[in-house]
Order: structure tokens, then sequence, then C-alpha cells
């Protein structure tokens, strides 16, 4: 499941033979054309789930605001990825599109509530609106978490890396999420420095 590894051995095997075949070298074609596939995939997902909002909340700034978890959740997760040591595969490339719709679901919730209860501090919202986030986020991470205990090495990477998307989305839209919209508030005039 080691791409990087996987060119390196084709790269030496082809210098000694040009024409070889069998199951590295048909594993090698499979394994980029699925990662092209899921990458084509991915940026579909962004465009379709930028589309739905644009469409929900027809203000650019809700838009963002409930993209923050995503975006950022998605660059921790990249980051924690490095710091652990896992690398991207075919097996665990399927993450990112459901990493996509629970870190938007998140957001989207909580925007909503914000929205809804418009008179009320960022954090009060988000303090109450949380609790749905967290346990929705909970239960997830409970079922992918046998993923990480399974001896497939790509179904354990796969788990792993849902589990690090997950985990980073909701915190992100816990924390950050409301300091945004406070801090959008202030910006505006809308509110006090003290909210």
């Amino acid at each position: 499941y080691d791409v990087a590894f996987l060119d390196r051995f084709m790269a030496e095997v082809y210098t000694v033979a040009p024409k070889a075949t069998g199951f590295p070298s048909t594993h090698q074609v499979f394994t980029h054309m699925i990662m092209e596939g899921f990458a084509t995939s991915t940026g579909y997902a962004l465009l379709v789930v930028l589309m739905m909002m644009v469409i929900d909340f027809r203000r650019p700034g809700y838009v963002l605001l409930a993209l923050l978890p995503l975006m950022l959740g998605g660059a921790w997760m990249f980051g924690m990825m490095v710091f652990f040591r896992i690398g991207y595969n075919h097996a665990n490339l399927v993450a990112l599109p459901l990493i996509i719709g629970l870190g938007v679901d998140y957001g989207v919730f909580l925007v909503h509530r914000l929205r809804e209860q418009g008179g009320q501090a960022p954090f009060a919202v988000v303090a109450q609106g949380s609790r749905p986030v967290l346990l929705a986020a909970t239960t997830t991470l409970a079922g992918i978490g046998a993923l990480v205990l399974g001896r497939h090495q790509g179904i354990a990477s796969l788990g792993q890396v849902l589990i690090l998307g997950i985990a980073a989305c909701v915190t992100a839209a816990i924390v950050v999420l409301p300091a945004a919209a406070a801090l959008g508030l202030w910006l505006k005039g809308a509110r006090g420095p003290s909210d």
C-alpha cells in the first residue's frame, strides 16, 4: 500500500526488464488509476457541496462559516497524517469524500443554529447545539473504530484517516466556528467586543 515504494520498485524493475509484467506492474497502474479517480471524485464532491450550500444559505458569509470546520479540520487531518506517518494509499483515499460530507454536516448544522438564534452570542448557541453534533460524531467514530482493529492494512489505514478527519472536523466546528462567528459579528459592529 506504499505507492511511493511501489513506484521506486517498478522503476528499478524496468531498468533491468523494460517489458516486465505481472502483479506489481498491474497493481501500480491500477493504484494510480484509483488515486486519480478518487482525486476527481473528491473535487466533484466539493463542488456539489459548495453549490448546495450556496443554494441553502444564499449568503457568502454563511457559506464560508459552514465550510470552516471542513477546511480547517481537513488541514489538521493532513498534518496529523504526516505526524503519525500515515501515508496516502488507494485504500484510505476513500475517506476523503466521506470526510467532506461529515465535516460539512457539522458546520451546516451549527450555522443553521446560529441563524435561528441570531440574538444570542455564538458561543452560547454552539454550546447548546454542539450536543447533537458531538453525539453524531461520537457514534460515527465508534462505528469506524472497528476498522482500525482490522488485520487488513488498507482497512486499518482507512479507519485511522477517518478517525483523524472526523475528530478534527468536529473539533473545528465546536471550537473554531463560534469564535469565527463572534469575530465576524464584532467586525460588522453588530455586537460589542465582549461577545
